[in-house]
């Protein structure tokens, strides 16, 4: 009931001071390691977003992104002739060398599908010449697949080759899943052409659709006309994109 002396009032103001900054600095603490445990099955770039903002996690935001999918021709017939972990040496290989080139091109691995990679180039970051980068990461692509084969002959193991498929569209990014899996991904019809352009392109080959050509301004890709492809009524005007002497884009 008596009146707080200076002193007391200097006490009370810096244990208040003390335990604010203390627990700012517990929720600094907590959210970094809520990010790094993200970090661990989404994408970095999706992760240090979350980690300035929570809320992002429920994000599902509307955007145009350029998506590549990539797959190894004839994997099944190859990994009937080698032993269970001599095809998971391989893949792993594969996918990594895969990733780093998707990361170094500026965009994004969105899942691995047994030997298949998809990547998103344009989410979650928007980024003005997301087709010319897929492009160019698609020939990147295919010159690692090239580097991973010599190797693969040095050591006595089987070569492989893939078949790359693009196309550009408006996807839905975001974050989906239940408790206990939870993904981000991208969603779409753009999603669903560029995979099954993927599936038509042989071994060594690009297919591109020729929205993501003309964006792109790959002024050597070689018009082959519209596709039928599978579950889908309307034809995809496509192009094939050589990428041995790289892409003019």
């Amino acid at each position: 009931v008596e009146p707080l002396s200076p002193a007391s009032q200097k006490l009370i103001t810096d244990l208040a001071t003390q335990t604010g900054l203390g627990l700012q600095f517990q929720r600094m603490k907590e959210r970094a390691l809520f990010a790094r445990a993200l970090a661990s099955f989404l994408p970095p770039e999706v992760a240090d977003l979350v980690e300035a903002s929570p809320s992002a996690l429920s994000l599902q935001e509307e955007l145009e992104a350029t998506i590549v999918f990539s797959d190894i021709r004839g994997f099944s017939s190859m990994a009937e002739r080698l032993a269970p972990r001599e095809v998971a040496e391989m893949v792993g290989r594969h996918l990594a060398a895969m990733a780093e080139v998707v990361t170094t091109h500026g965009g994004v691995v969105d899942k691995f599908t047994g030997d298949a990679v998809m990547a998103v180039f344009g989410a979650p970051r928007p980024i003005h010449d997301h087709a010319r980068r897929a492009l160019m990461c698609a020939a990147a692509m295919q010159h690692r697949q090239l580097a991973l084969n010599e190797a693969a002959e040095y050591d006595g193991l089987p070569t492989s080759q893939i078949g790359i498929g693009i196309n550009t569209g408006t996807v839905i990014a975001g974050t989906v899943g239940g408790p206990g899996r939870l993904n981000y991904t991208v969603l779409g019809d753009a999603v669903n052409v560029a995979q099954r352009l993927e599936s038509q392109a042989g071994g060594g080959e690009i297919l591109a659709a020729a929205v993501t050509v003309l964006q792109a301004g790959a002024d050597r890709a070689q018009p082959i006309g519209p596709l039928q492809i599978k579950g889908r009524k309307d034809l995809v005007d496509t192009y094939r994109v050589p990428w041995t002497d790289g892409i003019t884009a």
